[in-house]
């Protein structure tokens, strides 16, 4: 006998929690493609609280409602320096006669999230070094509360290793790790996608074509073929 790889590229058509066993979790974090087992996210800020929880993480704080944020200049008439909420150090103070600057949490005009402004110019006079550069810490801590979140509605058992992962266990097995860059890697499952398991229920698949139906998203991935 031999067991296929986990290798669904997480690209057919959404059927809630049924297309996809961490589907939850995915449509959470941002828009992600599996090509294999292993994906990057394209980090998308839709959540406040979960922002929130991110900042404070960082030893930072999300301040509601404050209009603008301090970068090298200053708001003038165009958007540069105005937000719609910001980002600042907990209870800041000077670094070379210069308060640290804060992170703008602006708004899309389409409703569909936030944009982070930010100026890192002398490291944000101690922005960066809580934030990460590029605010890469800031955005990873994001990552993990908003997956964090979207595992506690669904119930599953989430854990952080001391490498600084979110480990998420779903109950019917299977792990997804998400690193602190964004990495999401898929483990613990044997089998490969829907339309391989439907294939081994003897139920027709169109050839070329995305298997969209209940009957095979539930159908858990682990799928063995003759020798």
């Amino acid at each position: 006998m031999r067991t296929l790889p986990f290798d669904c590229p997480r690209s057919c058509p959404r059927w809630g929690e049924l297309a996809c066993r961490f589907g939850p979790v995915l449509d959470a974090v941002g828009p992600v493609r599996v090509d294999s087992h292993v994906a990057r996210v394209e980090v998308d800020v839709r959540d406040l609280d979960a922002l929130a929880v991110a900042a404070q993480r960082c030893g930072l704080v999300l301040n509601r409602g404050q209009k603008t944020y301090r970068w090298f200049g200053e708001a003038v008439g165009d958007d540069l320096g105005k937000c719609d909420h910001a980002i600042g150090v907990v209870n800041p103070v000077k670094v070379r006669g210069q308060l640290p600057y804060e992170i703008g949490v602006v708004a899309r005009q389409d409703g569909t999230g936030y944009d982070l402004l930010w100026d890192f110019f002398a490291e944000g006079y101690g922005l960066q070094r809580l934030a990460g550069e590029k605010c890469s810490t800031l955005i990873g801590e994001y990552l993990h509360a908003v997956a964090e979140k979207a595992a506690a509605q669904q119930g599953w058992l989430t854990e952080r290793t001391l490498a600084g992962e979110l480990l998420i266990y779903h109950p019917s097995g299977g792990v997804l790790t998400l690193s602190s860059l964004g990495f999401l890697e898929a483990t613990g499952f044997q089998g490969g996608a829907c339309h391989e398991a439907r294939q081994q229920l003897g139920l027709p698949v169109v050839e070329g074509s995305i298997v969209e139906t209940k009957e095979a998203c539930q159908v858990a991935a682990r799928v063995q073929l003759p020798a």
